[in-house]
């Protein structure tokens, strides 16, 4: 009877080995915890910095063609909310490498922070991005000798374009700015 009772006593786990177990499980869970989330955060903060990359590269491309397709001298630019209107050539519908000398629509970007629309012709205004903390558009003043030497500076215009967004599930703010200019 003496030997069928040491067996039983052998069989099971003692506190001290539970506490141990449990410890250690503490241990990975936590690291393991630990890492997963510093990955999360760094993806959706990577994400958003990615997403702000591409709303500020397509506002970039669609107001660059529209200025080099603007016709001189019908710029009106507003303050309060930013605003900027003119008139631009339309592609010509038989060669679309080439924009027509005839046919012209009205072209307006309205800025009221944090959203840039865009309107052309009889189309309703589209919103182009909901992420615009601010967008400055800018001319240099050049002198007479300026002019005469580097005439090509005078029909420059520099764009700066500063996005922010919330990263989702934090209280962190991203942010991307781009400088780009259209002759």
């Amino acid at each position: 009877m003496e030997v069928a009772m040491l067996n039983n006593r052998n069989t099971g786990f003692t506190l001290v080995e539970l506490m141990v177990a449990a410890a250690l499980a503490s241990l990975v869970l936590g690291s393991a915890f630990g890492i997963w989330s510093y990955t999360r955060r760094n993806l959706a903060r990577t994400s958003t910095r990615q997403i702000l990359q591409q709303d500020a590269t397509r506002i970039l491309t669609q107001l660059k063609a529209d200025l080099k397709a603007a016709k001189a001298e019908t710029f009106k630019a507003g303050e309060n909310p930013m605003s900027l209107e003119f008139i631009r050539y339309v592609v010509d519908k038989n060669d679309n490498t080439k924009l027509s000398a005839e046919q012209t629509e009205p072209v307006k970007y309205a800025f009221v922070k944090p959203i840039l629309r865009r309107s052309a012709g009889d189309k309703g205004a589209k919103s182009l991005s909901n992420s615009v903390e601010n967008i400055r558009i800018s001319r240099k003043s050049l002198s007479a000798e300026q002019k005469e030497k580097d005439a090509y500076l005078e029909s420059r215009v520099d764009i700066t374009l500063e996005m922010k967004s919330m990263v989702p599930g934090s209280k962190i703010e991203e942010s991307y700015t781009t400088v780009s200019s259209v002759v």
